[in-house]
């Protein structure tokens, strides 16, 4: 004859197992809802085009502040929220026009802390500081980091090529690890990549376009690299 009681250490087990289903239940539920706030605060950047020329009304302001901060407080862990709320406080803070920048920053550095190996976090971080007058060195780090990580990534050609030349002025040393990945970075996109207007712009915003001219190969750049260099060459 089965006895079928349960005894006691079985109970324990099924108590446990119960437990952990229900567990994995809550956070399930607690990721989806992440998910969802996160997804309406997406959809209202993307639609919006919100920036810092064009901010978002303090209601909506603080709406999407809200949507994200509750994102945030049931899934910590997701980057992309982080990302977002930078991007908020870029865009302005209606209620409040004469904040600085540390929100962003402490955004960007949660950022880069739950998704270390993703290019962007790193160059948002570099960028924001760059734009504040930060040349220090969680710059130079942030810097170095989005080069490393992101150095074949299109999307971040813009940034990466405008502070490239802020880590050669600030270092000026040939065998510093980061001062060869800006130069390389530079010497790259002078060979290839297009929009070589804007790239030389860049370099001579910051007095460099002399300095590259020597080290370029010009038979092998595109013309438009090969005019400005050789116009220097006729001022002299």
């Amino acid at each position: 004859m089965t006895d079928n009681t349960l005894k006691p250490g079985r109970l324990g087990l099924y108590a446990l197992l119960l437990l952990v289903c229900l567990s994995g239940l809550l956070l399930s539920g607690r990721w989806f809802l992440a998910g969802l706030a996160q997804h309406r605060v997406q959809q209202d950047l993307l639609n919006n085009a919100w920036s810092a020329q064009n901010p978002p009304s303090a209601a909506s302001w603080q709406t999407l502040h809200d949507d994200i901060q509750y994102s945030i407080s049931l899934n910590p862990r997701i980057a992309e929220s982080y990302r977002m709320l930078d991007q908020l406080f870029e865009s302005g803070q209606p209620a409040n026009p004469n904040a600085d920048f540390s929100d962003s920053l402490s955004a960007l550095r949660q950022a880069v802390r739950q998704q270390p190996g993703w290019p962007d976090n790193w160059t948002q971080l570099a960028w924001v500081k760059a734009n504040n007058g930060e040349i220090d060195a969680e710059f130079l780090q942030a810097l170095q980091n989005g080069l490393f990580l992101g150095f074949f990534e299109t999307r971040l050609q813009t940034q990466l090529m405008t502070m490239s030349p802020l880590a050669i002025l600030a270092l000026d040393d040939p065998n510093n690890e980061l001062f060869t990945l800006a130069d390389t970075y530079i010497m790259n996109g002078l060979y290839s990549g297009g929009d070589y207007a804007r790239k030389l712009a860049i370099l001579d915003n910051f007095g460099l376009v002399p300095a590259y001219c020597q080290k370029l190969n010009l038979s092998g750049t595109p013309a438009a690299v090969q005019n400005r260099c050789n116009s220097l060459s006729n001022d002299q």
